[in-house]
């Protein structure tokens, strides 16, 4: 078989974040060679290897470089079925001339000058599990694009924190495995470790990896089994059935089998020629021209398309600049949620809650049978109680149906255009700071939780009501986005949950004793979900310093400069005279001035702009729903304004008769 049609495997080594020149290698891959773009990104972001594709070698050579050219660590490799697993250790002895192994079968000598490559693994999975979790934390919570990484010193310690693995290969002069030892934690005599002996098992293992780093002078050691996104070298897991450990082992096999072949290749060498001159802009112009070959560059060599090609990459640079600008420090990702503030007095919730406590209070008293509970009873047949509520049901009917009007008599605005005043806005909803529901820990733009205990009567009481009204987040639509401030709105169409104190969290395995007499119900808008506001857009007041105090803080920064402030001593007396120190004033006030109107000519981002909440007008409504479309929330308001005008109609018309009964007005 000719060495052009063996299969190769093209490996790359992950990174945790992409650079300009491999995100257009991207476009590359995908307009030449078919490779999805963004498949490609995921392999290509991480923490271990990842095989980017399997081909001859003809095609994967020129893959392999364009992915060199953007320094990617790249390997090319056919890769050797394993010929043997690794015996297992059973003592060791160091001597003056090699570090001997003994295992079941042979001894396995390592002198000074061969080449080994070592294993260190964790069978459990717990390694999986750790940089899934941070690179989640990192992700979802803090909104960082950054994959956030262990450090070699971490990942071993995480490793011999669990059920770690040390497998050795020791290459031949001709190439390939010749031997190979499996170590196990209490599973070998560790005498031979003379004064590196402890008492933990785990310590030897670690001493003996330490050893034979000493003792070969060509050692590469592996950490990144279950993180490498590579075939055969799965992690299985206790669920997966009774033999998981011993497929995982035989997966570790084959992962060590993988990395011999790449010790004996060795990362290829970057062809500087090959990519040279490849900028977005020059992709971009090689496919417009319908010549993804040119894309490298050749196309910018072609008239006309340097010109665009330049453009294209100078409007990109502005745009990095400006994200550098807005945050300096891409791995802080978003910052932590504000304190509550203490809201203005309202009297919605003293009535909403009055409401539910009069009702309460009429069914308790007369179940006592006391004299209140006969004043109940007589309202009830006069016909007054009943009146009350026709009226309350009339009017919350007519509230919802007004609502539905205001809806569908305000136009739906794009976000670029916004005016002042009432709004209504459709868009996905993105979070503005690191929130987190706090029982589900997912990541939203809102949450609500209640509590609930239950009382003697096996009864469930709220105990307390808690929201993230105070916390701000974003919407946005294809034209712009705008800062919504959720207080005080009517919010609806979130995702409920509900569970016991102490419930095990799903996504974190969390562990807690579960206390059936406490429940909680948690509502959540995830982020990503589309929202429809209706409010009132308004100019944010930034708070600042006025120009008179940056002025007085200017001239007190001014006296504290010894150098800068005697400069404005024009005759070199050692003093500052009235005269001199007018125009210091002068001086400083124009700095003042100058930087105010710079800031002022700087267009301000419209979600630092504008704002979207609840009008100081209390007879505006304010609504965020979570729903597919505007119809579908107005036929929902039609629908309970329908149902509590019947009601209306109901009590109404209870009241009467009970009334003409009562007055015995009926005959």
């Amino acid at each position: 078989m000719s060495e052009l049609t063996v299969k190769q495997m093209l490996i790359v080594e992950q990174v945790p974040v992409l650079t300009a020149p491999q995100q257009a290698c991207l476009l590359q891959l995908s307009t030449q060679y078919g490779l999805d773009p963004f498949t490609t990104r995921q392999k290509l972001l991480g923490n271990g290897l990842a095989m980017i594709g399997q081909g001859v070698k003809e095609q994967t050579e020129k893959i392999a470089d364009l992915l060199g050219g953007v320094a990617l660590k790249v390997f090319n490799v056919a890769p050797t079925r394993p010929r043997f697993a690794p015996e297992r250790l059973r003592s060791l002895e160091i001597t003056a001339d090699a570090l001997i192994l003994t295992t079941q079968k042979r001894e396995v000598r390592i002198e000074p000058g061969m080449k080994v490559i070592g294993i260190l693994a964790d069978i459990s999975g717990a390694l999986n599990d750790k940089v899934s979790k941070r690179l989640l934390a990192h992700s979802f919570y803090r909104g960082t694009t950054v994959s956030a990484g262990l450090d070699e010193a971490e990942i071993r310690r995480i490793i011999f924190m669990h059920s770690p693995v040390f497998d050795l290969y020791i290459l031949g002069p001709k190439g390939g495995p010749v031997a190979a030892v499996r170590a196990l934690p209490a599973k070998f005599d560790p005498t031979g470790l003379g004064k590196r002996v402890g008492i933990s098992s785990k310590g030897n293992l670690s001493a003996l990896v330490d050893l034979v780093e000493e003792w070969s002078n060509d050692f590469s050691l592996h950490t990144r089994f279950g993180l490498s996104s590579l075939p055969g070298c799965k992690i299985q897991s206790p669920q997966e059935g009774n033999d998981w450990e011993a497929n995982t082992l035989r997966s570790l096999v084959q992962f060590g089998w993988l990395m011999t072949d790449l010790a004996e290749q060795g990362p290829r060498p970057q062809p500087e020629p090959a990519i040279e001159g490849l900028t977005p802009g020059g992709v971009a112009a090689g496919i417009l021209l319908g010549r993804p070959d040119l894309a490298a560059g050749g196309a910018t060599q072609l008239p006309g398309v340097k010109e665009v090609a330049a453009a294209i990459d100078e409007e990109i640079s502005d745009e990095a600049d400006l994200k550098s600008d807005d945050s300096p420090d891409v791995d802080s990702g978003l910052p932590l949620p504000p304190y509550p503030v203490k809201e203005t007095f309202s009297w919605r919730p003293i009535l909403n809650y009055g409401a539910g406590v009069l009702i309460v209070l009429f069914f308790l008293v007369v179940e006592s049978g006391s004299a209140m509970g006969r004043w109940f009873s007589v309202g009830f047949q006069s016909g007054v109680l009943p009146g009350l509520l026709g009226i309350g049901c009339f009017f919350g009917g007519f509230n919802l149906f007004l609502l539905k009007r205001r809806i569908e008599n305000t136009p739906t605005s794009r976000i670029r255009s916004l005016a002042m005043g009432m709004v209504e806005i459709y868009g996905r909803a993105s979070r503005q700071y690191a929130l987190v529901a706090p029982m589900t820990q997912s990541p939203c733009v809102y949450y609500r939780v209640r509590r609930y205990r239950r009382d003697s009567r096996n009864n469930w009481r709220q105990t307390s009501d808690t929201n993230s009204g105070h916390v701000p987040f974003l919407l946005e639509d294809s034209t712009g986005r705008v800062t919504v401030d959720p207080r005080g709105a009517s919010i609806s169409g979130g995702v409920s949950q509900n569970g016991a104190a102490g419930q095990a969290n799903m996504l974190f395995g969390l562990r807690g004793e579960s206390n059936n007499n406490e429940k909680w119900v948690e509502e959540t808008i995830a982020e990503g979900t589309s929202l429809y506001v209706l409010g009132t857009a308004s100019i944010r007041k930034i708070e600042g310093p006025s120009l008179q105090e940056r002025k007085i803080e200017k001239l007190r920064e001014l006296k504290l400069d010894r150098v800068a402030f005697h400069a404005y001593d024009a005759d070199g007396d050692g003093r500052i005279s009235a005269e001199e120190w007018q125009t210091a004033r002068e001086d400083v006030e124009d700095q003042v001035l100058r930087a105010s109107l710079a800031h002022k000519e700087r267009a301000a981002r419209q979600e630092d702009a504008i704002i979207v909440g609840r009008s100081p007008h209390r007879n505006r409504p304010f609504v965020i729903a979570a729903t597919r479309s505007e119809t579908h929330l107005t036929r929902k308001y039609l629908v309970w304004s329908g149902i509590l005008m019947v009601g209306s109609m109901f009590f109404s018309l209870w009241g009467l008769v009970a009334a003409l009964n009562y007055f015995s007005l009926l005959r």
